[in-house]
């Protein structure tokens, strides 16, 4: 018999996933009909294009340098395809997600023209847009 998942066990497979390990593929059953557990389903490139839409403008570019716009400007559906099969490689463990994706910066941005102490400059965490894009397709998963 098919296992039947309920949220929690979603849940369950979404929180191992952000860790990286393996989910068993589950399967729901509803009126007699087998259905392919939405967490598990792979992601679309009108998904990707929604995440990158959605990226706020005008702020910072990423430690290499690409902002929000940039992504906007050069998506083409060759580009969103490919972007939607990587990370659904990633997401379903076929691929490991990029060291780089995993790192942040923070930079200290200052508060006043002269700043002469610590509290006088805003923290601020600085991730590859690439990072943003796959953490936008996961938190509309959940």
């Amino acid at each position: 018999a098919l296992p039947i998942c309920d949220l929690h066990r979603n849940q369950q497979c979404y929180e191992r996933n952000l860790g990286m390990s393996r989910c068993n593929l589950h399967v729901l059953q509803l009126e007699g009909e087998l259905h392919l557990d939405p967490l598990l389903r792979n992601f679309t490139s009108q998904q990707v294009r929604e995440a990158i839409l959605s990226l706020s403008s005008g702020k910072s570019a990423d430690i290499y340098g690409l902002s929000a716009e940039a992504v906007k400007t050069i998506i083409n559906q060759k580009c969103l395809d490919l972007l939607a099969d990587t990370f659904t490689r990633i997401y379903h463990h076929q691929s490991e997600m990029p060291a780089s994706w995993k790192t942040c910066t923070t930079l200290l941005l200052p508060k006043v023209l002269k700043p002469s102490s610590i509290d006088q400059f805003r923290p601020i965490c600085v991730i590859p847009t690439f990072a943003k894009i796959y953490h936008k397709l996961l938190l509309r998963r959940a």
